[in-house]
């Protein structure tokens, strides 16, 4: 006869530590150690303090504590409760912490000829997919900037006796051209603001600028730079949106 199976325990156990040598062995132990905190929904019980880690990165440490944080709240959950909500109401609050840890970054920007909301926008035309858009050199150009934005802070504030949160951007265009010589600033718009208030934090946010660029940039590859800053947090995030001016009778139609 074989020797007697392994029971439940002895296999968690034996999951554990193997977990803990690969996440003691490893230069980036997070992934061991998400797997190993994940063992405590089979096992049903708190394995206690996680092991130390010292090349974790901030980020990688705020990540572990939300995702113990969160297993123990399903652990703890699903012993007593066949209703699922509080246990999502747990992941929407965990995701909004992390989240507002991040900076504020640029998601989307695209030149168009009509924006209607978040989202909802008539782009122009491109060379090919996410290739510069076109011009005719010569010309004055006209377009609005669709710029969307996620991870924006949200200052509490109180509006007509209302409390709610505001946010509070700046944004700043800057488009330069490749030459031979060097990349060249050819046209500069300072940062304008924009501020909304609204009683819930708004995951969703994108702004507008109407833009006209002169007749005088002449024939080649230009760059053009959106420069967004958080005026809460004093972040900046940036995006360039590739643009090619050309002949007279080259643009596509």
């Amino acid at each position: 006869a074989g020797p007697p199976p392994l029971s439940r325990e002895d296999v968690l156990r034996a999951l554990a530590s193997e977990l803990e040598s690969q996440a003691s062995a490893s230069d980036s132990p997070v992934g061991a150690l998400i797997r190993l905190a994940a063992l405590e929904l089979v096992s049903g019980a708190s394995a206690g303090a996680a092991p130390e880690a010292s090349n974790l990165t901030p980020r990688e440490k705020q990540f572990l504590e939300s995702w113990r944080e969160l297993i123990g709240a399903a652990r703890e959950n699903l012993k007593h409760e066949s209703d699922v909500r509080p246990l999502a109401d747990k992941v929407v609050e965990l995701a909004e912490r992390l989240r507002a840890e991040e900076s504020i970054a640029v998601a989307d920007a695209r030149l168009c000829t009509r924006i209607d909301g978040f989202g909802m926008f008539n782009e122009l035309s491109r060379r090919d997919a996410g290739g510069p858009y076109v011009f005719t050199a010569g010309k004055p150009v006209l377009f609005l900037i669709y710029t969307e934005l996620v991870n924006h802070a949200h200052a509490p504030t109180t509006r007509g006796g209302a409390e709610g949160f505001l946010v509070s951007l700046s944004q700043e265009l800057t488009l330069t051209h490749a030459s031979s010589s060097g990349e060249s600033v050819v046209w500069r718009r300072g940062f304008e603001g924009v501020s909304e208030f609204s009683r819930k934090k708004r995951r969703d946010f994108y702004t507008t600028e109407r833009v006209s660029l002169p007749a005088t940039l002449g024939v080649g590859a230009y760059r053009l730079k959106v420069s967004v800053r958080d005026e809460t947090s004093g972040a900046v995030a940036e995006a360039v949106i590739p643009i090619e001016f050309v002949a007279a009778g080259s643009a596509p139609r």
